[in-house]
């Protein structure tokens, strides 16, 4: 079921930290984008309490899809304290959260949670989150576009974009260049974009997502 598999992701996620196996960390932190389409609300209720038992949950009951059932994601105790520690479990367990609030159009919270899992995500600046972090940056523009705001973040886009290229974090960095790029666009400032298309290389590394995302908006 989607709960066991979080759950093994989790657990795994753990004992990668535990061992120092920063390759296998970011392996299943990235995993996280595959349940968008898996989950209702009550299953990621679940995981949430379980994760962060001090924090609100009720809302989640208020979404359509909520349907509840005898599954649940329970953990020992002394496991759950620990997991609920972890920086990697926690943003994990968060970008989760963020994927099934915009699923279910509830963009006024997503902002918040977008909003606030950007700064965390900056604040923590450790390699193995490279992967997950450029789906938060993802969502958290998407978030932004929906609400017709995109203006708003793009001096954000281009701070986070110039701390990519810093710490030379080739995945957020065609990442944030292609949502600048975006950004540009859609608000048909296209001198802007192709300025920064001049002032810009796209990373030589192997997403080929994203290369055919660039490769699109510089025609």
């Amino acid at each position: 079921t989607p709960l066991q598999s979080i759950k093994n992701d989790i657990l795994v996620i753990e004992k990668a930290y535990d061992n120092n196996d920063f390759i296998y960390i970011k392996k299943f932190l990235k995993k996280v984008r595959s349940y968008k389409k898996k989950l209702n609300s009550f299953q990621v209720q679940q995981v949430f309490k379980a994760i962060f038992p001090k924090e609100e949950n009720a809302f989640f009951s208020s979404y359509k899809d909520y349907q509840s059932s005898e599954e649940t994601f329970e953990l020992a105790e002394n496991k759950a304290n620990k997991l609920s520690g972890l920086k990697e479990v926690q943003i994990y367990v968060k970008t989760l959260v963020l994927i099934h609030l915009i699923k279910l159009n509830d963009i006024q919270r997503s902002q918040k949670v977008a909003d606030n899992l950007v700064q965390e995500i900056l604040d923590i600046n450790r390699r193995h989150f490279d992967e997950i972090a450029a789906i938060v940056y993802f969502f958290y523009a998407r978030v932004y576009e929906v609400l017709g705001k995109s203006k708003d973040i793009r001096e954000k886009l281009f701070d986070i974009y110039t701390f990519t290229c810093v710490k030379k974090d080739e995945i957020g960095q065609s990442t944030l260049l292609n949502l600048l790029l975006r950004n540009f666009i859609q608000t048909k400032n296209y001198e802007s974009a192709l300025n920064l298309i001049s002032k810009t290389n796209f990373p030589e590394g192997k997403n080929h997502n994203e290369l055919v995302r660039y490769l699109f908006y510089t025609g």
